[in-house]
């Protein structure tokens, strides 16, 4: 076998084995430049030997056209590369064969090799002629560019030149700095004494091995390390028929849907390959350490990540988008640091969301042993613990969120969780909706003092109103020298309720009246927890024009539902974390005494329940409002709820069908009732659904000009006495609504003047809801 024939089998295996290779191993793409290029320059090679072997310099044309084992095309290449680069072409498939290698097997800088094998194709042929001067040997490219430059630099200015531009390729173009470097460090790292012991020689060999065994040992300890704790704690589905003694408090929770069997199971399997993909990536940005514990909760699971020391958590708070994108999560809350723990809570979404729902959390034991009137459900947290709260203890509360994100159901589980065992002697409620859409529907529940304001200069109204109670309550605090609520109600026969005050919507109040608002609003925040007055503000812009600096400084305990930005979070929570809320109740919630603010989810309470709830409120009031009034009062509340007419009887004033939905509902059922139709006209008109707390009177007649502030003790008769005189007198029967409504004067001052009249003898006592007698006649 010639010498032609081994060369190409050597070549064509090369070629065989590193393309498939390189194509199976790094899966490249077939029109990848990086592998058709290397491919072409292996085929180039095998020919260039195939043409050059049998090439002989001292035959003439036709002979070595005739021997060339490449054919016409190969004796070409042969002849005319010969003619023009000379003996530099022995060394063309070797080149070629480098830069091709340099391609296959990702050199540090895979275009390296090429260019060097092009820098000693220049520059070889220059040098071969300086050395032999002769034309034939070193082609015509290498003698004329010679001969060109001996003129300008002589032989010795050439072999500078071609020598420095060598060595300028080596070192350039190639690793032979790098190899120069290690060989160097070999050399200064090597042993110093030959002759030392063979002992100290098997010991270092002994001490190497056991390195690396600790290393693999370290490793598959990672890999297959002690299984994390999962914790999941989340079944609460109580029987409430043996805890709850009060046959209300039964009835309202049958008003509520019973909720869906809810328990999180555990899928070790996709938390261990979670664990594993979190400490991955977090070990690809050098953030080294473990996760030591899960807890999975009904919307989120955290991940308690422990970091080896030296880590700083800075950078990891920095990582949670790449995080959420290696995870495939919509967005991941990362904690700075978790009270009690060394270690950082990263927040999962969990794939399949769970609620909590309000009538889970309402049977909690726990909450239904607390005899606050003013604890309320606020929802569970991460770790499936039930958080529960004294708005009393709050004092104030403020509340953002965007549309969505659950901020109205909030208020309604707060509204009802209070209304679940207290009377309306304990806690009384004033609500603001400039929307009329969201706390309307809790106008028939007797806690409120007076129906939904949905104006904003009634809002300023009561607002005012609000600071003149918290003054005159003090003012009966100091007499019997108590300090606040608690204490005053445990002293004094005449009990005070709580007065909780919910503005649904704050930016619009502060968008027409923002310096009367936040007047008062601060003042109260500021002075009104001692006399049992607390705000619960709610917004769903928590920008700094609508919470400003000196009501935020007063509204310590905060709730943030999901916010567009950052900057939003910050001004509600001073901190970030709100925007990455998945909404639907998620909530960031900072209780008292504690500063910072935990991740809570939300309790779930649908309208349809509320309005249950409410029914059932109307129909115990209705009841007991028309008990000595008419035959079957419960009938009546019921027909009533069933016609939806509450609405037309708590405020007529703001529904203006109000009066012939009424006479509807009089000719429809009036002989089922078995009662006049005027009777039952008037009664349902007249009635007074709310009843004024005590101080409202005293305001009332305050802006009128009727009282002496000092004492609170009323002076004159009112201006409108001789007015509403003649007109009881015209009519024959007097009652608090009919001078409301022909006056257009608030309850308060309606009921002083029918106690003036009262006690001038012109009209008879209080005849449960019927209208009171006239005992005299109009003269005029």
């Amino acid at each position: 076998m010639s010498i032609i024939h081994i060369l190409m089998i050597i070549s064509i295996i090369l070629a065989g084995v590193l393309i498939p290779v390189e194509l199976i191993i790094k899966k490249r793409r077939k029109n990848d430049i990086n592998i058709w290029l290397p491919i072409l320059l292996l085929l180039i090679s095998v020919f260039t030997i195939v043409a050059f072997t049998r090439f002989n310099l001292n035959m003439n044309y036709d002979f070595n056209r005739s021997i060339n084992s490449g054919g016409l095309i190969g004796f070409l290449l042969a002849w005319y590369s010969y003619a023009f680069m000379g003996v530099t072409i022995a060394l063309i498939p070797l080149l070629l064969t480098y830069s091709s290698l340099g391609f296959l097997l990702k050199f540090k800088r895979n275009y390296l090799p090429a260019l060097f094998s092009l820098s000693i194709m220049i520059l070889l042929p220059i040098l071969i002629a300086l050395f032999s001067g002769n034309k034939q040997i070193s082609g015509i490219y290498g003698y004329t560019l010679f001969s060109f430059l001996l003129t300008f630099l002589g032989k010795a200015g050439i072999f500078i030149i071609i020598a420095f531009a060598f060595i300028g390729s080596l070192l350039g173009l190639t690793d032979f700095i790098e190899l120069i470097k290690v060989g160097y460090s070999k050399w200064i790292n090597r042993e110093t004494d030959e002759y030392r012991p063979i002992k100290e020689k098997k010991k270092k060999k002994k001490n190497k091995k056991n390195t690396a065994q600790k290393e693999i040992k370290q490793k598959e300890k990672r890999e297959y390390r002690k299984e994390v704790p999962i914790r999941t704690a989340f079944e609460r589905h109580i029987d409430y028929s043996g805890i709850i003694d009060d046959e209300f408090q039964s009835q309202f929770l049958e008003q509520l849907d019973d909720p869906p069997e809810t328990k999180i199971k555990a899928d070790k399997n996709f938390i261990n390959e979670n664990i594993k993909i979190l400490e991955e990536k977090l070990r690809s940005f050098n953030v080294d350490g473990r996760v030591i514990n899960v807890n999975i909760g009904p919307v989120i699971t955290t991940y308690e990540f422990e970091p080896s020391p030296g880590i700083k958590v800075s950078k990891i708070l920095s990582l949670s988008d790449d995080l959420a994108m290696a995870m495939k999560a919509k967005s991941i809350r990362i904690l700075g640091h978790i009270p009690g723990k060394s270690a950082v809570g990263i927040e999962i979404p969990n794939k399949k969301r769970l609620f909590v729902y309000f009538k889970n959390l309402i049977t909690d034991e726990s909450f239904l042993k607390d005899k606050n009137p003013t604890s309320v459900v606020i929802g569970c947290d991460t770790e499936n613990t039930p958080i529960f709260e004294h708005i009393s203890a709050m004092p104030h509360l403020l509340i953002a969120g965007t549309t969505g994100s659950g901020k109205s159901v909030c208020i309604n589980t707060l509204i009802s969780s209070i209304i679940f065992r207290t009377q309306p002697e304990q806690v009384r409620f004033l609500m603001v909706d400039p929307k009329r859409i969201e706390l309307t529907v809790f106008n028939g529940i007797p806690h409120l003092e007076r129906p939904v304001i949905t104006e904003t200069q009634e809002a300023i109204i009561m607002l005012k109103e609000l600071t003149e109670w918290m003054n005159i309550r003090y003012k009966e605090f100091a007499k019997i020298n108590v300090r606040n609520i608690d204490e005053f109600n445990k002293k004094s026969k005449k009990k005070k309720p709580y007065i909780i005050v919910i503005i649904d919507e704050m930016a619009d109040l502060m968008m027409t009246a923002s310096k009367e608002i936040e007047h008062y609003v601060t003042r109260l925040a500021q002075m009104s927890r001692a006399v049992g007055i607390h705000l619960v503000l709610a917004t769903q812009r928590p920008s700094v024009n609508i919470i400003t600096g000196s009501i935020k400084a007063n509204f310590p305990i905060r709730i943030s539902f999901k916010v567009p930005s950052s900057a939003d979070s910050k001004t509600i929570l001073d901190t970030v974390g709100a925007d990455k809320l998945l909404g639907k109740g998620d909530m960031l919630f900072i209780p008292p005494q504690r500063g910072s603010a935990i991740r809570v989810h939300g309790a779930f309470l649908k309208t349809d329940e509320v309005v249950n709830i409410v029914n059932l409120w109307a129909k115990k009031y209705i009841t007991s409002l028309f008990e000595n009034i008419v035959n079957d009062s419960e009938k009546l509340a019921e027909l009533i709820i069933e016609n939806e007419l509450i609405q037309c009887i708590v405020n007529p004033l703001q529904y203006p069908a109000a009066e012939e939905r009424t006479k509807m509902f009089v000719n429809a059922y009036a002989e089922e009732l078995e009662i006049e139709k005027e009777y039952l006209k008037n009664i349902l008109l007249n009635t007074t659904y709310h009843i004024p707390i005590e101080e409202s009177v005293i305001t009332e007649n305050i802006r009128a000009g009727n009282v002496d502030t000092e004492n609170n003790s009323y002076t004159d008769k009112d201006p409108l006495f001789e007015a509403a005189k003649d007109y009881v007198a015209m009519k024959g029967k007097a009652s608090t609504s009919m001078l409301q409504r022909h006056f257009g004067v608030g309850y308060p001052r309606a009921a002083r003047i029918i106690e003036q009249l009262e006690d001038t003898g012109m009209i008879g006592p209080q005849n449960g809801s019927k209208p009171r007698e006239v005992y005299f006649e109009n003269t005029d």
